[in-house]
Parts: C-alpha cells; structure tokens; sequence
C-alpha cells in the first residue's frame, strides 16, 4: 500500500512512469560503497564560501527565504544552517577565528580606520593568484589604496585554478586588466620540470576548456619523448572488486621495482582523485583507497598520506593536495568515469551558490579538467594511469596522441 502511494506521488504531474524493482545483494553492496562519501565536506565548503562572501548565518538564511533555488540547493542550504550558527557560537563563545574571519576582520579594520597603513609597503608579492577569491581581492584593493606608490606583483597559472569550491573566481586572473590598471604582463611558456610528452599532453587535455582561460604556448626545456602509460584493466562490471584489488597490486609491484632499481620513496607519488571522507572526528579509506593501503601493508610499503609527513613514504594524496609537489614517477589510480572518477560526477558546486553573491557560474568540468591537468604534471619523468575498460575516464580520449595502452589480463 505504501508503496502503491509512493508511486502515485512521483507520477502526479509527471510524465514518467515509476516502478519499484528488487536489487540483487550485489547491486545493493555496489550502492552502498559509492553513497560512502559523508557531507561533511560540503558543509564545510558551504560555510568557508559563504564567509569568503562576507555572509552572514542570518543573510544566507535571508537568500535562501527570498529567492528561488532548486528543491535540493534548499534542503543542503537549510541542512547547514543551523551548523553553520552553532560553529558561530562556538567561535564566539572561545573567543577565536577562523582564516576566513582573519580577511573578513582586516578588511573591516582598514574600513574603520583610515590611517591604518597608510604608506606601509612598497611591494605587495601574490602566489597562486589563479585561487583568489572575492574577499581576498578586496583586502588587496584596500592595501593598494592606502598604499598608492606600492607596487603588486603576482605569480600564477589559470590551467592550475582548482579551488573553486573554497569560493576562488577565475576572472580575477583571466581579465587582470579590468581589475588593476595597465599591468604588465609575462608569460612563462617553458616547463622545467616534464618531460616533453607529459607536457604536450597536457596542453592538449587543457586546450578543451573554452570558457575562462589563457591560451598560451608551451615548451618542455627536456626533449624525453617518455609515453604516458595507460594501465587498462579488462574487469567486467560486475566484478569492481577485483578491478581494484589487481590495480592496487600491479601498482605496488611497479613501486617496488622503482625502489629496487635505486628511487627513493621520495621519487614516487601516487594520487587518487578521492582519498577520505569524514566521519565524525576521523577520516575513512575510500574502499578502493582501502585496499591500495592493506595491499601497501602487506607488500612491506609505507605510506604517507600528508605532504609533511613523507619521510622514507611513498606519498599517496588527492590531486588536490598534490598541488605544488613533483616526483620522478607518478601513479594516477582511477581514471574512470562514473560517481567518484576523474571526471567526478558527484562534485556540484552549485550547492555552494545561495552562499555566494555576484558570482560567475562555473563550468564544473573544466574545473575537473584542470585537476587532471595538475595531477598529470606532478611527473618528472614516469607516468602511470590506471582506468578500467568498462568506464574509461573522457580525459584519456582527450590526450591518446601521447599514450600507449597497457591492457591487464587476469
């Protein structure tokens, strides 16, 4: 019966048909390891970005009541509110900040005291500033006013912008000028780092985004014409254990061959798109994750899963935490397509968007491009990339001109 209304519900005003269907144990135990990704994260996304636009518990509450969202941007933002009201009080109530108030209180301090500063730098040095964001903007408006003889100098790569979803806009690069007058611009097209191959193949992937970048040429000072190397497993669908289980061993076979021919731990870095999700006060495994780290276990292999903490580790990180480190050898799991693949179909950033004002739509994709893009030229020399026959990553299409397949048979 409940059901019979459950239907009836979904098809009023509905053109679809609606049916209930059992799953068999092994679709039911698929769903459950791809749902194991906690909120935690957006929420805090949610609350950065909203503090990143100066807004207030009270004013996101005020957009959320007064416009219209989608039914699911409504019940995240309303999900988060009272969370975001109580991290609020327990700030407060410890007499602390967080980052984001540290700019936000700058800001406010330099509006309500005209003197302040005045006169105080001649240069003002910017890295990365393909990540800045609106509020930090302002803070750097605010300091160039009462600064009028200072000199700003900023460094960074639009193809490395990947933190939008901390509230970073990408036009403030790709449009400098309309933002500070008459600048003077240098482009850097000469990679020192890759190989000649690796950095072809990236300007390749790249050169796929149309909507917000530079178009620049780029040269490799090394002429290796090392091929990335594609490692395809064959796995039907229905057996995505085992495609993780043997990705992981054939990966740390080949660690351990680089180890025994001279690399240190150092040398090697092995990246995954996704790595842990919170759950309470601690982190867990991805389940695929899970298994590189009990078959690493087994095979005699430290790890280490934070970029300070790599001594004698082999460093196995996000993408995301990649940013900024290199290796000779780097290993790129699960290049699939799907929920949790590269791209990700699970990131949306259009949750984040009651939290924002006067904020350009981003293309979530091309974000996911210049992720792929930063994962791919952490590697000096070596290459690897894992995918899986049945759900190969639209990224490897886009760079085939300089790889070569691997096909795994089990």
């Amino acid at each position: 019966m409940n059901t019979r209304r459950t239907v009836q519900k979904l098809q009023k005003g509905n053109s679809r048909n609606f049916e209930f269907a059992l799953k068999t144990y092994e679709e039911i135990v698929k769903l459950a390891r791809e749902l194991c990704r906690t909120p935690v994260d957006d929420i805090v996304n949610f609350i950065t970005t909203a503090k990143t636009y100066g807004l207030s518990p009270a004013r996101v509450a005020e957009k959320l009541r007064d416009n219209r969202w989608t039914r699911k941007q409504l019940a995240f933002g309303n999900l988060v509110l009272p969370v975001n009201q109580e991290y609020e009080a327990a700030l407060m109530e410890h007499g602390r900040i967080d980052f984001e108030d540290m700019i936000n209180k700058a800001i406010d301090e330099l509006n309500s005291n005209p003197n302040l500063l005045t006169d105080a730098y001649d240069h003002i040095l910017i890295d990365e500033y393909q990540d800045i964001s609106a509020q930090r903007y302002k803070l750097i408006g605010k300091l160039l006013e009462r600064n009028p003889s200072c000199k700003l100098f900023c460094v960074g790569d639009d193809w490395q912008s990947i933190m939008g979803f901390s509230g970073s806009n990408l036009n403030f690069f790709v449009n400098f000028e309309q933002y500070f007058e008459k600048p003077a611009v240098t482009v850097i097209s000469t990679n020192y780092r890759s190989v000649k191959t690796i950095v072809d193949a990236g300007a390749t992937l790249i050169k796929n985004n149309t909507s917000c970048q530079i178009q620049k040429p780029t040269l490799s000072n090394r002429k290796d014409l090392k091929p990335v190397r594609v490692v395809q497993l064959l796995h039907q669908e229905a057996y995505e254990e085992n495609y993780y289980r043997q990705m992981a061993e054939d990966c740390l076979d080949r660690i351990n061959a680089y180890l025994q021919n001279g690399y240190s731990p150092q040398d090697i870095l092995v990246l995954s798109r996704f790595m842990r999700t919170r759950v309470g006060r601690a982190y867990r495994f991805f389940y695929n994750i899970g298994i590189f780290v009990e078959k690493a276990k087994e095979c005699g292999i430290n790890l280490a899963y934070e970029k300070l903490d790599a001594r004698n580790k082999v460093r196995l990180l996000t993408a995301h935490k990649s940013k900024g480190l290199e290796a000779k050898v780097v290993f790129l799991l699960n290049a699939t397509k799907g929920t949790y693949g590269f791209p990700s179909e699970i990131e949306d950033s259009s949750l984040y968007e009651p939290a924002r004002e006067n904020y350009p739509i981003q293309d979530q994709k091309e974000e996911e491009r210049r992720l792929f893009y930063v994962a791919m030229t952490r590697a000096i020399e070596d290459l690897y990339i894992y995918t899986w026959e049945p759900a190969m990553s639209e990224f490897l299409y886009e760079i085939s001109d300089y790889t070569i397949e691997e096909k795994l048979y089990y």
